[in-house]
């Protein structure tokens, strides 16, 4: 199912999310890296830096769209978009990036 994820409200606290969490995906990859050639790793850590950068932009867009609900945030303080991200908002972002990146 998933789990909620917290963060501050702010771009470079949902960038330090999305680095946390890509962390782990990262130490996953490493041994398939390794059989690859070095133009081969170059080539997938590029498309993974942009599907992560367009992956931030889709969420951070996201969040700005739940802010000025009745002049307030998600949070009821004004000004302060969401600061919790669902599996399902993470799903939308992750298949809109994935339509994008294969074009």
């Amino acid at each position: 199912q998933g789990v909620d994820l917290e963060y501050d409200g702010s771009r470079e606290g949902l960038r330090n999310l999305v680095d946390t969490v890509l962390s782990d995906v990262l130490m996953g990859l490493q041994t398939r890296m390794k059989h690859l050639t070095r133009m081969q790793q170059t080539v997938m850590a590029d498309k993974f830096v942009k599907g992560k950068e367009a992956f931030v932009e889709k969420m951070w867009k996201l969040t700005e769209d739940t802010k000025g609900m009745n002049g307030e945030g998600v949070d009821g303080e004004s000004g302060v978009g969401m600061q919790v991200i669902t599996p399902e908002h993470i799903r939308m972002c992750m298949r809109e990036v994935g339509q994008e990146l294969a074009m």
